[in-house]
């Protein structure tokens, strides 16, 4: 989830040269997920996220950043802390 929040934050335009990649993710969602799971990816997949997360991406500063983070840790299990260390791999990866 969070790398998919990356990739269509700044670089939405590789992902939509790459229909397979889409086509795979969505086609994992369907098989290998709960079905709460597969709602965040097609939603991601199209662009939607929570709050928490377009916060986070939008920070304009470190303080910003620190801030969004901490909301999205505080905002779920561990399903949160998979999402920010998605976001901070792509992000790493970009």
């Amino acid at each position: 989830m969070g790398a998919l929040a990356v990739i269509q934050r700044f670089d939405r335009a590789w992902l939509v040269a790459h229909p397979e990649i889409q086509a795979s993710v969505r086609q994992r969602a369907w098989t290998g997920t709960t079905v709460v799971a597969r709602e965040f990816i097609v939603h991601a997949l199209a662009g939607h996220f929570a709050e928490s997360v377009v916060g986070l991406l939008e920070a304009d500063s470190v303080e910003a950043a620190r801030a969004g983070a901490a909301r999205l840790l505080g905002a779920g299990a561990t399903s949160r802390s998979d999402t920010l260390l998605g976001i901070r791999q792509a992000v790493a990866a970009l």
